[in-house]
């Protein structure tokens, strides 16, 4: 197999179009999904980190994600976001608890 580099462009940071990378990526068979945008590198590929373990039902992953994302980029393009999936992890744990007893 030889190295192909494939290149898609999807301006916005929202998560919608972060699931649109994320469908042209798995479509395409790549090996590697590489996000740059309006925050650092480090921001980008966090976040991204956090949606992959979300949408691959490792909630427990991705609200640990979506915590220190909160933690590192306070203030981040994808803030407001991160708080919102690690609420909505805190809660789903709560209700297992609850649903032990």
């Amino acid at each position: 197999m030889g190295d192909t580099v494939r290149t898609f462009n999807v301006s916005g940071d929202h998560i919608l179009n972060i699931e649109e990378a994320r469908k042209l990526y798995l479509k395409s068979g790549a090996q590697a999904l590489i996000a740059f945008g309006g925050g650092s590198l480090a921001e980008e590929a966090l976040y991204l980190a956090a949606i992959q373990s979300y949408r691959g039902a490792k909630y427990s992953e991705s609200g640990s994600l979506f915590r220190r994302y909160r933690r590192n980029f306070p203030s981040g393009s994808h803030a407001d976001e991160a708080q919102t999936m690690a609420a909505k992890e805190a809660v789903r744990k709560y209700q297992q608890k609850v649903a032990k007893k």
